[in-house]
């Protein structure tokens, strides 16, 4: 009984210490700060004022911006890191945002942002001038959603407005700025999306990966 005891015990220290060596070469590995989310739909529908319509019009347009300045940048410089993986974000933000348009049975207003991407572009020549770039459209975006948040007392409006702003604060921002420093974009993570789970997109720089996306309701990447 006593040389069973001793073997166990053996394993124990030896799976202990694999772990060790195993977490030893990993580093040390940033974590997501953990977030309630709500599935929109299970949020009530409100009464929408002028303001918060006009709010959703406007996020979405800025959305819009961002997700064709990502495809026009892939398009011109080829297909790299973060932008590759922060387009994929920004269509999960379309439809995000998109997902409230259709739960107030609004009309989802077509984008209308294709002169402005195309100012955007005029002077984009380098990786580094669309990286630089990026951070000034996640500024934007940042500011954007905290002032607009300051119209609008709907629920759901305000949970997907804070995701939003969160994914530009926390990993698109960040990814941009590592990049611009030498890093080599976006970090790796994996997540769960109200209703639905996704997976991270991984990388080797700073930042969180890209969180799933549910049924538009809950975003983090």
């Amino acid at each position: 009984m006593k040389r069973i005891l001793v073997a166990v015990l053996t394993v124990a220290v030896l799976v202990g210490s694999g772990a060790g060596v195993v977490s030893a070469y990993a580093g040390a590995r940033r974590t997501a700060p953990a977030t309630s989310c709500t599935a929109i739909a299970d949020l009530p529908v409100e009464a929408l004022s002028q303001a918060e319509k006009d709010a959703l019009v406007t996020t979405l347009q800025e959305e819009y911006l961002a997700r064709d300045m990502y495809q026009a940048i892939i398009a011109k410089l080829g297909s790299t890191r973060p932008f590759t993986n922060i387009l994929k974000s920004g269509e999960q933000h379309v439809a995000a945002l998109t997902a409230l348009f259709t739960k107030y049975q609004l009309t989802v207003p077509a984008d209308t942002q294709a002169a402005r991407t195309s100012t955007l572009m005029a002077g984009i020549t380098t990786v580094e001038d669309a990286l630089k770039l990026g951070v000034t459209v996640e500024k934007e975006d940042i500011a954007l959603y905290e002032e607009l948040a300051k119209v609008v007392d709907n629920q759901d409006i305000l949970q997907v407005f804070g995701n939003l702003k969160a994914a530009s604060i926390d990993r698109h921002l960040p990814a941009f700025e590592n990049a611009l420093a030498g890093g080599t974009g976006i970090g790796q993570g994996a997540g769960r999306g109200g209703r639905g789970v996704g997976q991270g997109s991984r990388g080797d720089g700073f930042g969180q990966g890209m969180r799933g996306f549910g049924t538009g309701s809950c975003i983090a990447g």
